[in-house]
């Protein structure tokens, strides 16, 4: 199941690779810390033991150590805009799900009989999630 989920991440908001969790399982590194160890992490592809040391080495820099000269200099108002997972997109999964007779011809009659009825039955799906979840419905 950790790989699947790994999957949904990387797929998610960090890699947009769009991997199935049985691919996500082949290429799963089983060194980084299992599920529920109490370490965060993001799970990736395989990271060569090459990989692993530069990063480590890279990790132990301090902020004054590490060459900027690249990249350009931000503000915290360069950042105030910013927002966090903006171009996220899940993962769809294609299902077969029963509606009461009266919802589909709703949805399909939204937005003035144009295309998206999945889109939106999706969104009404999504919204009352979030408000379940307690984060909100919008977004």
């Amino acid at each position: 199941m950790h790989s699947a989920t790994c999957a949904s991440i990387s797929t998610g908001a960090t890699s947009n690779l769009g991997l199935d969790p049985d691919t996500a399982e082949k290429f799963h590194d089983r060194t980084l810390p299992a599920e529920g160890a109490g370490t965060a992490h993001s799970c990736s592809m395989k990271v060569t033991e090459e990989q692993r040391e530069e990063l480590a080495r890279l990790a132990a820099l301090s902020d004054e150590d590490i060459d900027y000269p690249d990249i350009p200099a931000t503000s915290e108002d360069a950042w105030s805009n910013a927002v966090r997972g903006k171009f996220y997109r899940p993962v769809k999964k294609q299902v077969t799900l029963r509606l009461d007779g009266d919802i589909l011809p709703w949805f399909k009659t939204r937005d003035g009989g144009k295309p998206g009825n999945q889109t939106r039955i999706n969104a009404a799906s999504r919204k009352f999630v979030k408000r379940e979840e307690g984060t909100g419905g919008e977004g």
